[in-house]
This record gives C-alpha cells, structure tokens and sequence, in this order.
C-alpha cells in the first residue's frame, strides 16, 4: 500500500485512492477504494470574476513568423544492427 501511496503523491496528486485485490485458492476480493490517502474535497464556492476586474500594466501584441524547411531522408541506407 505505501508504494502505491506513494506513485499517487509523486504523479502529482492525479489519483486519489487505492484499490486493493486479495487473491485466494477459492475466490478474490476486488476491495475498491482500500485507502483514500489523497480525497478530493468540495470547493467552497465557485470563484468567478467579471470582466474587468483584473487590472494588467501592458499590452503587446506580436506577430510570430514561421520559417519551415522539410529535408526528405534518404530511403535507402544501411541497416541496423541486430545482432
């Protein structure tokens, strides 16, 4: 359990629960939400704001020019070694 406790902290929080699986001679449990380490709280409210609100000290707006060159690979060529 810890080390899946601790691929859910280290991959940034993206999971939030451990499912465990007990396997016997006879039968298996399948034990969904074993552990919740990491569970999702409800938000206190929602945080909308108005147009405006914002305040910002500049303006720039920039054209970007984009330069492409394909180079087409030769077709033919050694071969890897795979031995």
């Amino acid at each position: 359990v810890q080390a899946i406790e601790a691929g859910i902290f280290n991959d940034l929080g993206s999971g939030s629960n451990v499912d465990a699986c007990v396997i016997m001679a006879t039968h298996t449990d399948y034990l969904r939400n074993f552990v919740r380490p990491n569970e999702r709280v409800e938000k206190e409210r929602k945080y909308g704001f108005r147009r405006g609100t914002t305040a910002w000290t500049s303006e720039k707006v920039r054209t970007f020019v984009v330069d492409e060159k394909v180079t087409p690979l030769a077709t033919e060529g050694e071969a890897m070694d795979t031995s």
